[in-house]
């Protein structure tokens, strides 16, 4: 008989995650969880949160425009189009 096998999830540091992000500032990264724009840390003792790596690929996927996909206009640009 086969047991199912389990995946470990891995928790991420800042430091870890940064590099992911394109180099987001740490603050940037607080203020765009607040917007629900970014994955929410997971607090993993009293003094120390970390991210599932789960969620930071899934949110990196979710930035991505699929492959043939028009690129998306920024605020800046749909400005200068007005």
């Amino acid at each position: 008989m086969q047991h199912p096998t389990v995946v470990a999830e891995r928790y991420l540091s800042w430091p870890q995650v940064r590099p992911m992000v394109g180099n987001v500032d740490r603050t940037t990264a607080w203020r765009m969880t607040r917007r629900c724009d970014f994955p929410a840390p997971v607090k993993v003792s009293p003094n120390r949160v970390a991210w599932r790596e789960s969620d930071i690929v899934a949110w990196q996927a979710a930035r991505t425009p699929a492959a043939g996909a028009p690129a998306r206009e920024s605020a800046a640009d749909q400005s200068v189009a007005a």
